[in-house]
């Protein structure tokens, strides 16, 4: 259950960054920005927070996070031929990042992913 919770707190945070930032600001379509959101949220909490968090740290994951939502982002909407993306997409990644590093605090405090560095 507390999975559950977790995923849909960080699909809503997501899709509303991806949302505001490239549907409003640089005028993707909504559906390719809800699209751009789900992939990103699906990929970030199986790799980010199930792989990575629970055997580097909140720092590494962030990192790797941020940067897997700018790549995401970028080709996902450059293939679908938005042209003038890159910048939108580190900005999204950006903003992603600095919800992401919150957002593995709570998961470590609430004990919804393990901490596997501090396990004996």
């Amino acid at each position: 259950m507390n999975h559950l919770k977790a995923i849909a707190v960080k699909t809503v945070v997501i899709l509303l960054i991806v949302w505001i930032v490239m549907s409003l600001l640089a005028d993707v379509a909504t559906r390719d920005s809800i699209i751009a959101g789900l992939i990103t949220t699906a990929a970030l909490y199986l790799m980010g927070d199930m792989l990575v968090l629970r055997k580097f740290g909140n720092i590494v994951a962030t990192i790797v996070d941020a940067g897997t939502a700018f790549l995401i982002l970028w080709l996902y909407l450059s293939s679908m031929d938005y042209n003038d993306v890159l910048l939108w997409s580190f900005i999204s990644a950006a903003l992603i990042g600095v919800f992401e590093y919150w957002f593995h605090q709570w998961l470590l405090r609430a004990h919804i992913i393990p901490d596997e560095r501090r396990m004996p």
